[in-house]
């Protein structure tokens, strides 16, 4: 998922937009609505969870826990679920 996120901010760039890379240190974890969300790879046991925003340019702090972002993940996924949406 790395790669594949790399690989299109890099095919963005190359295009002529404007794109943020991400770090080389991040680790994609998901990708929602195209948007990558990822940690910051340093040995931590626990570590915040950002997103690359849609406009390509901005990356935003989406939790301060991985854990706390799985749970939310979670969260969502079984409100939705319970709706009838899978």
């Amino acid at each position: 998922m790395n790669e594949w996120q790399q690989e299109i901010i890099l095919d963005s760039i190359a295009e002529g937009e404007e794109c943020t890379p991400l770090p080389d240190n991040a680790f994609c974890i998901c990708a929602l609505h195209g948007d990558p969300w990822f940690i910051i790879a340093n040995g931590q046991d626990d570590c915040c969870v950002y997103f690359l925003h849609e406009d390509c340019i901005t990356i935003k702090e989406s939790s301060k826990s991985i854990m706390d972002w799985i749970e939310g993940f979670v969260e969502n996924a079984e409100y939705w679920i319970s709706r009838g949406l899978r």
